[in-house]
């Protein structure tokens, strides 16, 4: 079970402040619900610099979470950034279909993610 935002709003859209505080009550709520600190987040909708940008990578990064997912497709590498992880997304409704993407990621080029400046 991980992480989201309050109201799943697309960060990129939203001021810096906005966007933390987002993030942090999207923590804090589900701390409420659960009763233990959500360790995942997931980036609402998820594409790279479009639905969320550096600053977002490190505001979830600081605000305690260990590890985050994007939308982008593919799987996952020893030398991904763990707070922009690529996926496969289960869209599919029959399993075969599903295990048929899951093995095209394992293929597929690096996913698209987004460099910290230096």
């Amino acid at each position: 079970l991980g992480g989201h935002t309050e109201t799943h709003p697309i960060l990129a859209r939203l001021a810096a402040a906005d966007a933390l505080a987002e993030i942090q009550r999207g923590r804090a709520k589900l701390f409420d619900i659960v009763g233990s600190e959500p360790r995942t987040f997931a980036y609402p909708n998820g594409i790279p610099d479009q639905d969320y940008r550096v600053e977002h990578v490190d505001m979830v990064r600081t605000s305690g979470f260990e590890a985050a997912v994007t939308t982008a497709f593919g799987g996952v590498s020893a030398d991904d950034d763990r707070f922009q992880l690529p996926r496969v997304i289960p869209w599919e409704q029959r399993a075969h279909a599903f295990a048929w993407r899951a093995a095209k990621a394992s293929r597929s080029p690096p996913a698209a993610r987004l460099q910290r400046a230096m």
